[in-house]
């Protein structure tokens, strides 16, 4: 019965719950973002400003993006503005909030 499911396409329930845990993943970080970054990052992380657009992470560190990120929150970026955010959030948090940032990068 599995074969005969994934020979018409669809999901298995294991793939149905890993896609809902990663999708309940990025919404939960898209509310961990809004709530705390939004203010410089701008809601859903659209920014007017090149410096600050998380969109374009991808684009700008390519295999490095999870690196970055996570070097930036941990350590902060005093001298451009960005706090050091390792008091206020847990690894937990900051991988359900760059699961968000993943899904809102544009190519």
């Amino acid at each position: 019965a599995t074969r005969a499911k994934h020979e018409t396409g669809e999901a298995s329930p294991s793939v149905e719950a890993a896609v809902s845990a990663q999708s309940g993943e990025v919404e939960e970080g898209r509310r961990l973002f809004n709530g705390t970054c939004a203010h410089c990052h701008g809601p859903e992380a659209v920014a007017a400003e090149r410096r600050v657009n998380l969109r374009l992470m991808q684009r700008r560190y390519r295999d490095k993006m999870d690196e970055v990120f996570m070097i930036t929150v941990m350590n902060g970026r005093p001298d451009k503005g960005m706090p050091n955010w390792s008091g206020a959030f847990n690894n937990d948090d900051f991988t359900k909030i760059l699961s968000f940032l993943h899904s809102v990068q544009t190519h």
